[in-house]
This record gives structure tokens, sequence and C-alpha cells, in this order.
């Protein structure tokens, strides 16, 4: 077996596997392990977040009550058309969302796990929705470093947390931000994955997945800001290769 990592590892380092999609919730993961093998025949998992939750009443209530608030959000949104930032303050208060904020930050990106990164996602939305653009960006940041510590990078799920960040890069006014990480997503996640069809799958989602970043509402003018950005990073990308090749044909002739 070989085993690629996306980050430095060090000596001794345990490596892990996840059985799981890491958006399940503690409860989902419980029952979904406890039930393995067959009903009631299964395992407990012992990693250091599963371990933490467990034994943590406070952590494991905060746990739940982020993940079923993050996923009544996203339902309204996708089911009744409801603005992201509506969604959040129906389904969790202001008030509510600063208390969770305060538990979770004092754990690691690790440990705060996907409940951490969801709860800084919706605070983002709320900033976003009221103007404050820089601040969304700074939880779209901090959500993403939590997914990677949780899962890893350079994979669709990794993408998504990056295009958000483009969205909100570009709700700022900081397009070479958004260029940077566009050039990263096509380079990293699409070009070894889609074989077919890559530039235009990496357009199709880029558009999905970082429009309603910046602008919860569609906007034909932002779209056609993000199209050029497509089309630059894939450029760029045809035009670093291109030069690579004259590199290494000069080199052969020497």
């Amino acid at each position: 077996m070989f085993v690629w990592t996306t980050k430095d590892v060090e000596s001794d380092e345990e490596l892990t596997l996840s059985y799981v999609s890491h958006e399940k919730s503690f409860a989902e993961r419980e029952t979904i392990f406890r039930n393995w093998i067959e009903p009631h025949v299964g395992f407990s998992c012992q990693c250091d977040w599963c371990h933490l939750i467990r034994n943590s009443e406070e952590l494991r209530k905060l746990e739940g009550r982020i993940h079923r608030a993050y996923k009544d959000a996203a339902a309204l949104v996708t089911k009744d058309s409801v603005k992201m930032a509506v969604a959040v303050e129906r389904v969790m208060s202001s008030n509510e969302r600063a208390a969770c904020r305060d538990v979770f930050a004092k754990l690691s990106p690790s440990l705060q796990h996907n409940a951490g990164a969801d709860l800084l996602v919706m605070e983002g939305v709320c900033c976003a929705q009221n103007g404050n653009f820089p601040m969304a960006l700074q939880y779209y940041q901090e959500a993403a470093k939590i997914k990677y510590a949780v899962r890893g990078g350079y994979r669709l799920d990794h993408a998504k947390d990056l295009w958000r960040i483009v969205g909100a890069s570009m709700a700022c006014g900081n397009s070479a931000e958004a260029l940077k990480l566009l050039s990263a997503i096509y380079q990293n996640v699409f070009l070894p994955t889609y074989m077919d069809n890559v530039s235009k799958a990496f357009s199709e989602l880029t558009l999905t997945y970082t429009l309603p970043w910046w602008e919860d509402a569609y906007d034909r003018t932002r779209q056609h800001a993000v199209e050029e950005l497509i089309d630059r990073a894939i450029k760029d990308h045809l035009g670093t290769t291109a030069k690579s090749k004259k590199k290494k044909a000069a080199a052969r002739k020497k």
C-alpha cells in the first residue's frame, strides 16, 4: 500500500483512515460504528475527537445542536429558497452562536471538527449579509483550516471550502487572491481527477460554488467576473505547462 500525505508527517505520528464521511455528526458516527458488522455488533471509535466528544456532555450537546442547525439552515435554502443569512438566524440566534464559538475556540482545529467549521460558516454568512465582507472572509478561512485539519485537502470537499473563500475574496475586491485559489483548485483537484472535459467541469462547478458566497442572489455581472477568472486560471496553467516543456526540451538538447 502507498500513502500520499497532503502535509508533513512527524516521526511516529499516527495516521488514521476515516470509515465514514467527516460530515457525519458524532451521534450518527456512533450509530454506524455500533452496528458496523451487524445490528449491535461493531466497535467504538477511539480517535481523539470521538474520545473527546464521548466524554464531554457539554461538547456532545453543542456538537449535536450545531449539526442540526446547519442542516436545517441548508434545507431552508435549498427547499424554500430562503436567503442563507435569514436561514441561519431562524435556526440559531447570534447569542447562541457566540456562546458556541467561545467553547469551540478553545479546541485545536482538528478537535473543533465539522461543528466548529460549520459554526464559523454560519457566522460568516451573517457578516456578509450585514456588509462586513472582510470578517466573513476571515470566518470562511478559519473554517477551511479546520476542515483541512480534519480531512486533509485537494479533493472536491476541500475545493468547496476554497470556492467559498474565492466568493468572499471577490466581495472584498481581492481578485488576485481569488485567482490564486482558483488556479490551485484547477491544478490540484481537477487536473489529477477529471480526465474528460476538465475545463468544463471546473468552470461549471466553480460558478455553482463561488457565486452564492459573493452575493446571495444571481447577478450576471458577477458571474461574468468569475468566468473571466476561470479562463485566466486555465490559461495560466497552460502557459506554465508550455514554459516547462520548453525548458525540458532545451535541457535535453544540452
